[in-house]
C-alpha cells in the first residue's frame, strides 16, 4: 500500500459522487474493434497495484465524467499496460509502476497518456479532447512511423516525427532514439540553436551522448538553454534526474545514481540547500527502488533529520494562510463542460490555478519515509524513530493514510490501545470521503484480536 498524500482538492467530489464508471470488460483487442465500429476512442484505466486510494480517487472522477465517457469512449481497465504497448518501449520509457488513463485509437495506437488520478470529472473530460484533436490529426499514426523507423534505417526525419509523436502523447523518449537522433542530425545541426532547444527538451539522459552533443559548444548550449523560461528549464532538469535515476535503478548502476544525483545537485544553483537534498533524496529513491534495505536505512533518518523534523508544522501553516487561496469551478460551469462533451461541440475548460498547502508536501514525505521504515525493518531503534516521523507528519497535516500509518507504527511498538484509536480514525476520515476502508477494517479486526502480524 502506497502513502502517497492525495490533495483536498482532489476530494471535492467525493462527498457527492457515489456512482461507478462504465466498464466494459473486454480485453485491449476487443475494445479497439468496437471502437472501430461506433467511431470512437479506447480510454484504458490502468490500475496502481501499490496505491488502492489512487485507484478509489480515479473512480470517482470516472464516475463524474461518466455520461461524457460512455458517449466517446469504450472504457476499460487493465491491472497494467498489455504486452503490445511494453513491446514499443525501444521509444519511450514506461515506468513500472505507471498508473493512469491511456487514450488508443482502433488500431490500438497511443493518442495521449493522462499520468495521474483525480476525482475531479472535467480532468477526464479535458483528457478526452485531447485525444479526440490527437485522433484528428492529419499526421502520420504511430503504426506507420514505426514500420518507417524499422524500414528506412537511418532516416532523422522519420526519427524526429517517431519522437514529435512520443511526446504529444504525453511520454518520455528513451535515451537511445534521443541519442539516435543526434548522430544522425545533419552536421550543421550542433550550430543551431533551435535544434539545440529541441534535444534539450527530449530530456537527454545524464552522460548520454544526447546531453554530451548539446554542451559541446558551449556558447551554443548557454543561448539555447538561457533563451528557455525558467519553469521550463525546471521541468527539464526534473525530467532529466527522473529519467536517468530510473535507468540507474534498472540497471543497478550505483555509480551511476551518484552522478544521477550530482547533476541534479548542480541545477539548483541559487539554492545549495536545496541540492543537497535532491542528492539525498534521490540516493534514497535509488536504494529503494532495488531494494537496497541496508542502505536505505543508514541514511534515511539523517535525511529527514536535517529537512523535515527540524520544521516547525506551525509556522509552515502560516506560510499557507499568506497564500493566495484558490476555489473550484461552480457546478454551473462543471455541469457545462460535461453537457458540451456530450454533445461533442468544441469545449472551453477554464484553468484554474491551485495551490497544494506547504504542510501537505511535509506531511506526504514524513509519512511516506514513515511507511517505508515500516515496511522495511522490526527493529525498535528504527520502528521508535519512524513513529515520531509519522507523528510529525500528523502535526503538518491529517490524512487517514497517515493515520493508519502512525496506527501500524503504535501497534508494533507495544501501544495496541492507541493504535487501535488512530485506524478508527482513519477509517471514519476514509468513510467521510465516501472511500472504500476495507483494508483498514481488517487491520483494525487483527489489532483487537492482538495478531502478531496484522499486514
Amino acid at each position: 500500500m502506497s502513502r502517497i498524500l492525495l490533495t483536498a482538492l482532489l476530494f471535492q467530489l467525493a462527498g457527492i459522487l457515489t456512482a461507478q464508471p462504465n466498464y466494459s470488460g473486454l480485453s485491449p483487442e476487443e475494445a479497439a474493434r468496437k471502437a472501430g465500429r461506433e467511431n470512437k476512442l479506447v480510454m484504458m484505466v490502468v490500475s496502481s497495484e501499490k496505491c488502492t486510494q489512487c485507484n478509489q480517487v480515479a473512480n470517482v472522477g470516472l464516475a463524474a465524467a461518466k455520461p461524457a465517457i460512455d458517449s466517446t469512449c469504450i472504457l476499460i481497465q487493465q491491472p497494467h499496460l498489455p504486452a503490445a504497448i511494453m513491446a514499443d518501449n525501444a521509444f519511450f520509457i514506461v515506468p513500472k509502476d505507471f498508473f493512469g488513463i491511456v487514450f488508443l485509437n482502433s488500431s490500438l495506437d497511443i493518442l495521449y497518456v493522462m499520468n495521474s488520478s483525480s476525482s475531479l470529472g472535467y480532468n477526464y473530460i479535458s483528457a478526452i479532447r485531447k485525444a479526440k484533436e490527437a485522433a484528428g490529426n492529419q499526421g502520420t499514426s504511430f503504426s506507420e512511423l514505426k514500420r518507417q523507423y524499422y524500414n528506412k534505417l537511418g532516416d532523422f526525419m522519420v526519427i524526429r516525427e517517431l519522437i514529435d509523436k512520443v511526446i504529444s502523447a504525453k511520454l518520455e523518449p528513451t535515451a537511445d532514439i534521443i541519442n539516435e537522433l543526434t548522430r544522425k542530425a545533419p552536421a550543421d545541426s550542433a550550430n543551431s540553436i533551435f535544434f539545440l532547444q529541441y534535444v534539450l527538451r527530449c530530456a537527454p539522459g545524464v552522460g548520454s551522448f544526447a546531453q554530451q552533443y548539446a554542451e559541446k559548444n558551449r556558447d551554443n548550449y548557454m543561448m539555447a538553454w538561457w533563451r528557455m523560461t525558467l519553469s521550463e528549464r525546471a521541468a527539464i532538469n526534473q525530467r532529466i534526474s527522473n529519467k536517468s535515476m530510473q535507468k540507474a535503478i534498472g540497471e543497478k548502476n550505483l555509480n551511476y545514481a551518484y552522478q544521477v544525483a550530482g547533476f541534479s545537485q548542480r541545477t539548483y544553483t541559487d539554492k545549495p540547500e536545496d541540492g543537497a537534498k535532491a542528492n539525498m533524496q534521490l540516493m534514497l529513491q535509488y536504494y529503494k527502488g532495488i531494494n537496497d534495505t541496508a542502505n536505505y536505512m543508514r541514511h534515511v533518518f539523517s535525511f529527514y533529520d536535517n529537512y523535515y523534523m527540524n520544521v516547525k508544522p506551525e509556522d509552515i501553516r502560516k506560510q499557507d494562510a499568506e497564500r493566495p487561496k484558490s476555489t473550484p469551478l461552480p457546478d454551473s460551469i462543471q455541469q457545462k463542460i460535461l453537457a458540451d462533451a456530450i454533445k461533442k461541440k468544441p469545449m472551453y475548460v477554464p484553468r484554474m490555478v491551485s495551490y497544494v498547502p506547504k504542510a501537505q508536501f511535509y506531511a506526504s514525505a514524513l509519512n511516506e519515509g514513515a511507511w517505508t521504515v515500516y515496511t522495511y525493518s522490526k527493529n525498535p531503534l528504527y520502528i521508535n524513530k519512524a513513529l515520531l516521523m509519522a507523528r510529525r507528519a500528523l502535526e503538518f497535516y491529517e490524512t487517514a493514510e497517515t493515520m493508519d500509518t502512525y496506527a501500524r507504527l503504535l501497534y508494533r511498538t507495544g501501544n495496541k490501545e492507541e493504535a487501535i484509536t488512530w485506524e478508527d480514525k482513519a477509517i471514519a476520515l476514509k468513510k467521510s470521503r465516501k472511500l472504500p476502508a476495507t483494508e483498514f477494517e481488517q487491520v483494525v479486526r487483527l489489532m483487537r484480536e492482538g495478531a502478531a502480524e496484522i499486514d
